[in-house]
């Protein structure tokens, strides 16, 4: 038989090697299952990044140990336990159940920012108007309409010579009842055109233009709630 401490051994390396896997299900924009239980964390943040290290390095500690247990006890289960940590790394099934748990999210935290979708180009003339033009795609999960505005961060855009602008709400935040609304489960594509003035004009008779290709931080947001795409 199988001692008591060997057999809690061989339960709590399997737990943590779930726990591992669990972790790791993406929810979109560099999301994991962490950012259900936290739906603004940063994964891209010293923290976040840590925690998903020492995870991950315990996972293969846990690995490594329950393979030798199983391996001395002759065990077929190991085979299996390959098989499962094969089919869960290699294939798709991640990503489906990933979309499956999205859609339980409510309102704006149900959406997805798609980065590599979205781009904007921007140009400056000689009184310090910038003109904005570009598109940014979203995506719902859940099973219900959500609608939200949105926030471009002035930190974005690449100007010359310190030059400054505010930030960008979308769409025109003067009007309260102005909103992107994206039906269940679909995708949607915001088109973006407007004007605004430079909060810091350096060199004022200057010209330049410019493209956004990967927009670094975007935010959404309806009533107190909100989402953060931090990149």
């Amino acid at each position: 038989m199988i001692k008591l401490n060997r057999k809690h051994e061989i339960l709590l390396q399997i737990l943590f090697i779930a726990f591992f896997l669990i972790l790791i299900i993406p929810l979109g924009n560099n999301e994991t299952f962490i950012n259900l239980i936290f739906p603004n964390a940063n994964n891209r943040s010293y923290s976040v990044g840590w925690l998903n290290f020492v995870v991950f390095v315990f996972a293969v500690y846990s690995f490594v140990k329950l393979r030798k247990n199983l391996k001395q006890l002759n065990s077929k289960w190991r085979y299996l336990l390959y098989l499962v940590i094969f089919i869960w790394l290699i294939t798709n099934i991640r990503n489906e159940i990933g979309e499956q748990l999205m859609s339980f999210r409510k309102g704006v935290s149900a959406v997805e920012f798609q980065i590599d979708n979205s781009e904007i180009q921007f140009q400056k003339d000689t009184l310090g108007m910038v003109y904005v033009n570009g598109h940014i795609a979203f995506r719902n999960f859940s099973s219900d309409t959500v609608a939200f505005k949105g926030v471009i961060h002035g930190e974005d855009f690449p100007l010359m010579y310190n030059d400054s602008i505010a930030d960008i709400h979308f769409p025109n935040h003067k009007l309260l009842n102005e909103k992107i609304k994206i039906p269940p489960k679909s995708s949607y594509i915001y088109q973006i055109k407007f004007s605004t003035k430079l909060k810091i004009n350096t060199l004022i008779y200057s010209t330049y233009n410019g493209t956004i290709k990967r927009i670094r931080k975007l935010t959404i947001y309806y009533g107190n709630k909100k989402k953060i795409f931090n990149y």
